[in-house]
């Protein structure tokens, strides 16, 4: 998952009946650049802006999803930007690489930026040591052999260039922004196992309280409509995965 994957519906639907007859009376400008293709100039789609109905944010693009299942999975999944540390060490990963992924994707929608944005996975797992501190020694030791060498030594030492502590702490500041961290922390950790699972995720007071309030300090700098999404797509995502560590269905997706 990743905000580009989570989209709005349209709050309201004279925008389409608008865009249509607009269509008709005013074609748009258009280029035929041969047979199979034609270049049409883009049409503004007039969206309502009211912060109180910005639409339904839902989740798309289920492309690389994985049947669900109790066993831990094998193989390359999720953006560089969100990529569990397990997945880049190439260990076998479960529903908490979701957790994972959730949480680096509820701080972008936060602060409008990546937690960690590396260019390559090699820069992921620096950053991630900045801000995190060392990975346990026993999770680096479960890292597939031939890869987990590239970055660590035997001890679970960063191999890398020196790298300079970037607490998740520095960056916030405030009574929720404090809830919002230690729902973070919570999620976005080293060992799999030590992540919070959904249904304990979908109880914290971060997410409890934002609902309840009108949302004038939920993140820092954080336009409305973000903060929407983040209550309501979160909270979606969320139950959604408690479903799915209930059932036994081998049809269901993993996200």
């Amino acid at each position: 998952i990743q905000a580009s994957n989570i989209l709005l519906d349209l709050p309201v639907a004279d925008s389409i009946h608008s865009f249509v007859a607009a269509e008709k009376e005013h074609p748009a400008p258009h280029k035929t650049v041969d047979s199979q293709r034609t270049i049409y100039r883009s049409r503004r789609l007039s969206m309502s802006r009211d912060p109180a109905a910005p639409g339904v944010p839902m989740l798309t693009d289920f492309g690389l999803s994985v049947h669900h299942s109790h066993a831990p999975h094998a193989g390359l999944i999720q953006p560089l930007l969100f990529r569990a540390p397990e997945v880049i060490l190439k260990m076998p990963w479960d529903g908490k690489a979701d957790i994972w992924n959730l949480g680096v994707l509820i701080w972008e929608l936060a602060f409008n930026k990546h937690l960690f944005d590396g260019d390559t996975e090699a820069e992921q797992l620096r950053n991630m040591v900045a801000s995190l501190g060392p990975p346990p020694k026993d999770f680096v030791l479960q890292g597939r052999l031939g890869v987990r060498e590239l970055y660590f030594d035997d001890d679970g030492v960063w191999k890398g260039e020196p790298v300079k502590p970037k607490p998740l702490e520095g960056s916030l500041e405030g009574e929720e922004a404090r809830q919002l961290l230690d729902l973070l922390t919570g999620m976005v950790r080293w060992v799999p196992e030590e992540r919070k699972s959904a249904r304990e995720l979908l109880g914290h007071p971060w997410l409890v309280s934002g609902a309840d309030t009108q949302l004038s300090e939920l993140v820092i700098a954080a336009p409305i409509l973000r903060s929407y999404l983040l209550l309501t797509c979160i909270g979606n995502y969320l139950e959604a995965a408690i479903k799915l560590s209930d059932t036994t269905d081998p049809k269901m997706l993993r996200f």
